[in-house]
């Protein structure tokens, strides 16, 4: 079949279905960079958590986690804030900082259940830590879908 390549004088559907695609293909090169900047911060985390790991001391590990921990956070709500500055209907941001309050409680909860298998162990502490960051920097994740879909107009899910 041959590639329609439209003249000068192309008619409009057929310069309108290029601009579709032309821009199609921008969002998925912008999703593919943005997914592959996802990736790299993830494995970079991952990578941390691991050398926390080998730390020979229990509170040493503990002391890594809780500091990889607090700095997810910090950017868990920064953008949890940015995401609620791109919105301007007041009942939204109520909505979205009621959504981050359940989200703490799932990750909480969920964390609770590490919590409890390993309420015996010495390792406790550290593994409540890691699932947390876990939690954490999935979410991450989402806001970052989230505020780039708000900001550049990409489909919201797939």
């Amino acid at each position: 079949m041959p590639l329609l390549v439209p003249s000068a004088g192309a008619p409009a559907p057929v310069t309108f279905a290029l601009e579709v695609m032309k821009a199609f293909t921008a969002a998925l090169l912008f999703l593919s960079s943005v997914q592959a900047l996802a990736h790299d911060a993830t494995a970079s985390v991952r990578g941390e958590v691991k050398s926390c790991w080998k730390l020979q001391d229990r509170f040493g590990q503990e002391l890594c986690l809780a500091k990889i921990g607090e700095e997810l956070e910090a950017e868990r709500q920064r953008l949890r804030d940015q995401r609620i500055e791109l919105i301007y209907n007041t009942n939204l941001r109520t909505q979205i900082l009621a959504a981050s309050d359940t989200w703490s409680r799932l990750r909480e909860s969920e964390c609770s259940v590490v919590r409890e298998q390993f309420e015996s162990a010495s390792i406790h502490s550290a593994k409540v830590k890691e699932c947390e960051i876990f939690f954490t920097l999935q979410r991450i994740g989402n806001l970052r879908h989230y505020i780039d879909c708000t900001e550049n107009g990409c489909p919201w899910f797939f």
